[in-house]
């Protein structure tokens, strides 16, 4: 295989195969499922079908770990447990950097700062992180 650059770009100089496939040639339905990513049964009978795979064994598909996860669900967050009932009664803020690069005023941090009653947001730039106390 060979590459030619032109300008910043490499373009593969290859030839395309189409219609091959390396793969075993008698596998029983558990060992095509895993080596498929955990496909379905219905999925590995097609593919039997069309003659892309054959398996010898049909020994029905056992609950594997990987499956079981995939369909586990999280439960939700938890709403909040405060309300702000006045505006800067509670505050959210992000102290961020430093950044590899500084901004047009030179500053290389951010700060956020956010209302929890109105959430209004400020954020500002910082050339230093000790003046994120003088910004809140």
């Amino acid at each position: 295989m060979e590459a030619k650059r032109k300008h910043s770009l490499y373009y593969l100089m290859a030839e395309t195969v189409i219609g091959s496939a390396n793969v075993a040639q008698h596998e029983s339905l558990s060992s095509w499922h895993s080596r498929l990513d955990n496909v379905g049964e219905k999925g590995i009978n097609e593919l039997a079908k069309q003659g892309v795979i054959k398996i010898d064994a049909y020994d029905g598909l056992k609950k594997c770990e990987p499956c079981i996860l995939g369909k586990a669900k999280k439960l939700p967050f938890t709403s909040g447990k405060h309300t702000s009932t006045t505006p800067f009664a509670y505050a959210h803020s992000d102290l961020w950097g430093p950044s590899q690069v500084e901004s047009m005023s030179g500053g290389k941090y951010f700060i956020s700062i956010i209302d929890d009653y109105s959430r209004k947001v400020w954020v500002y730039i910082l050339k230093d992180k000790s003046q994120a106390f003088g910004k809140f």
